[in-house]
């Protein structure tokens, strides 16, 4: 999910910890959208394209940077259950 403007369902994120993939949006705003759909934290995982490369941001709600391979391996566990 690139968490973008109106993507998030809050009816699914309300209360949970959201992870959003890296791209198109800004890092921060990822967050931000994460916020306003009811998410109480936030996992951005990088995709292929920016790899190991880990930022610190100021992020509006509790937030972890992952970078690539563990980010597929998130992915892999919460298609899993």
């Amino acid at each position: 999910v690139l968490c973008q403007n109106g993507t998030l369902d809050p009816n699914k994120v309300k209360g949970k910890i959201v992870l959003c993939l890296r791209g198109i949006n800004a890092r921060v705003d990822k967050g931000e959208q994460a916020l306003l759909a009811g998410a109480v934290g936030m996992v951005l995982a990088n995709d292929v394209t920016t790899g190991n490369e880990i930022l610190a941001d100021p992020h509006v709600l509790p937030a972890s940077h992952i970078n690539f391979s563990d980010g597929v391996d998130v992915f892999k566990y919460i298609n899993s259950t």
